[in-house]
C-alpha cells in the first residue's frame, strides 16, 4: 500500500464514519471547540467548527505532497501532477445539480483560498452523492483529483469521483459574502475575505473605475495623456 493510502486509509472507505465512543477501537483525537479558530499550516486557511482534529490533518498532509491552489497553473502543464497530492480550499460557490450524458447527477463547485485564486471542482459519482450537501464557506481537502487543462492552457479544473478524494475539514473563519452592490443595483453575491475587505475584489475594481471617471475632467489639453 502506498504512503498516500496509508495516510488516508481511514477516509477511503465508502462513507466516512463518525467518531466512536464505545471503546471498541482506537479513539480519535478530540476536536477543538466549535468557536475556536485554528490556522492550517499547509493551506494557510483559518478554520473553525473543525470536522477533523489538527493532529489528524497534520498526519494526513505530512505524508503527501501538498499543493496550494495558487501554484496549480504553473504545475498543471507538466508532469508534476503525477503521483499523489492534496490541496485544501474554501467552497466559494455551488452550482445546481446537473445531468451527465449518461443521466447521472454531478455538480460543479468553485473553490479557492480567499485570495483571488480559484478552481472549478467537478464532483462525480459518490463524491457528488455524499458531499453535495456541503455549504459555501466550508473547507474541504481534495486528494489526488484529476487535473484538466482548459482549451488554450489559460485555466484548469479538478474532478473527483469517490468519497475518499474529499474530506471536510471545517468552516472558514474568513469567508463572507460581499456587502456591496453591483452596477445594476443588485446585491453582490461573490465570496470575499472579510478579514481584508467587505466587498469582492471585482466590485472594488469596478467602484474604483467609476470614482476615477467621476474625478477626471472630460477634456484635456492637446497632447496631454492621463
Amino acid at each position: 500500500m502506498s504512503v498516500f493510502r496509508d495516510a488516508v486509509k481511514d477516509y477511503i472507505e465508502a462513507v466516512p464514519t463518525s467518531t466512536s465512543t464505545s471503546g471498541l477501537g482506537p479513539r480519535r483525537p478530540s476536536l477543538p471547540k466549535s468557536t475556536q479558530t485554528l490556522v492550517d499550516t499547509y493551506s494557510g486557511l483559518r478554520i473553525k467548527n473543525m470536522s477533523v482534529s489538527p493532529l489528524e490533518i497534520a498526519d494526513i498532509f505530512s505524508d503527501i505532497r501538498f499543493v496550494r491552489i495558487s501554484v496549480f497553473q504553473n504545475m498543471a502543464g507538466g508532469d508534476t501532477f503525477s503521483g499523489c497530492w492534496a490541496t485544501a480550499d474554501v467552497v466559494l460557490d455551488k452550482g445546481t445539480t446537473r445531468k451527465g450524458v449518461q443521466g447521472l447527477d454531478y455538480s460543479i463547485w468553485k473553490m479557492g483560498a480567499l485570495d483571488d485564486s480559484e478552481v472549478s471542482v467537478f464532483l462525480f459519482g459518490d463524491a457528488h452523492i455524499y458531499y453535495f450537501g456541503g455549504a459555501v464557506g466550508d473547507v474541504f481537502a481534495l486528494f489526488n483529483g484529476n487535473v484538466r487543462i482548459d482549451k488554450g492552457g489559460k485555466g484548469f479544473s479538478v474532478s473527483v469521483n469517490s468519497v475518499g478524494q474529499m474530506m471536510k475539514m471545517g468552516v472558514s473563519t474568513d469567508f463572507s459574502i460581499c456587502k456591496g452592490k453591483r452596477k445594476d443595483g443588485m446585491a453582490c453575491t461573490m465570496a470575499t475575505n472579510k478579514t481584508h475587505h467587505r466587498t469582492s475584489t471585482l466590485l472594488a475594481e469596478w467602484s474604483l473605475r467609476v470614482e476615477t471617471s467621476i474625478l477626471l475632467p472630460t477634456y484635456a489639453p492637446e497632447g496631454f495623456k492621463w
